[in-house]
């Protein structure tokens, strides 16, 4: 780190908006290839290298060292990257386990084809997002393109979509 960027980290530290502003033009392009790096995907590494940056603002103050700042901001990022891998993995962990709650006698050929059925009954949008997400391991992006929707579109799809499948499995009936 350039220690030319020290007084600019402390009064970034002090609230100056303009000394943040130089720390982001700094370190935006940084931070952001560190996420194309990682995910091979443009949007995804602009939403989480925005969310490094929001997370840098409300936490500089508990900097506590200037010269640690660039560890401090990829850590920030790291964890970031770590977040977001975690939620997709553990969204992926809620369709197996959806499949795994048929009763164990049945073949996985059966439990996906009564998943399948489960799946009929949701409204189109939902199928829609499920399918793709799980059977054809698309992205967020991917849907949101295919879908012709904004990404947070699909997110709500999604999460409401396993909701009603949930609700299905249990016995009960649609709400959308």
């Amino acid at each position: 780190m350039d220690d030319k960027l020290i007084p600019v980290i402390a009064r970034a530290r002090n609230g100056d908006d303009q000394a943040f502003e130089i720390l982001v033009h700094i370190y935006y392009q940084k931070v952001l290839n560190f996420f194309k790096g990682k995910l091979q995907d443009e949007h995804i590494s602009l939403d989480l290298t925005q969310e490094v940056f929001v997370k840098v603002l409300l936490k500089v103050k508990t900097l506590k060292k200037e010269n640690n700042f660039e560890a401090w901001l990829f850590t920030i990022a790291r964890n970031e990257l770590n977040h977001f891998l975690r939620q997709k993995h553990k969204d992926k962990q809620i369709y197996q386990k959806i499949v795994e709650e048929f009763p164990k006698e049945e073949s996985f050929n059966l439990k996906s084809s009564e998943v399948e059925e489960l799946l009929k009954e949701l409204p189109e949008k939902y199928q829609t997002a499920l399918k793709l997400f799980y059977l054809e391991d698309k992205s967020i992006k991917d849907i949101s393109l295919i879908t012709k929707n904004p990404e947070n579109t699909v997110k709500s799809w999604l999460y409401r979509g396993r909701e009603l499948l949930k609700s299905l499995l249990l016995g009960g009936d649609k709400d959308d």
